[in-house]
């Protein structure tokens, strides 16, 4: 098979749009990613991974509660500045 047949063409994403929404397990990681890097400046991101993952599964639901909260928010704010940026493109 031909390179150019495995690859496709990658559409461009517009600088304009708004950030996509985090998820809870993406906030919870980046909260703990922040209290691993106080203790090992240089972790390795394989343990890190690891780690966050073996503690987001042993969490009950009252503790995901908070991140769960917040991603619920970041949410919201990603569906009001899609609104406002799609009403703001013009027409194809």
């Amino acid at each position: 098979m031909s390179k150019a047949r495995l690859t496709a063409k990658k559409r461009k994403k517009d600088p304009t749009a708004p950030k996509t929404p985090a998820s809870a397990y993406i906030l919870f990681g980046q909260k703990e990613r922040l209290r691993m890097l106080e203790g090992n400046p240089h972790p390795d991101i394989i343990h890190e991974a690891r780690t966050v993952s073996d503690a987001w599964l042993k969490m009950t639901d009252e503790e995901k509660a908070p991140y769960e909260a917040k991603a619920q928010e970041d949410k919201a704010r990603y569906d009001r500045e899609l609104a406002v940026w799609k009403a703001n493109q013009p027409a194809r």
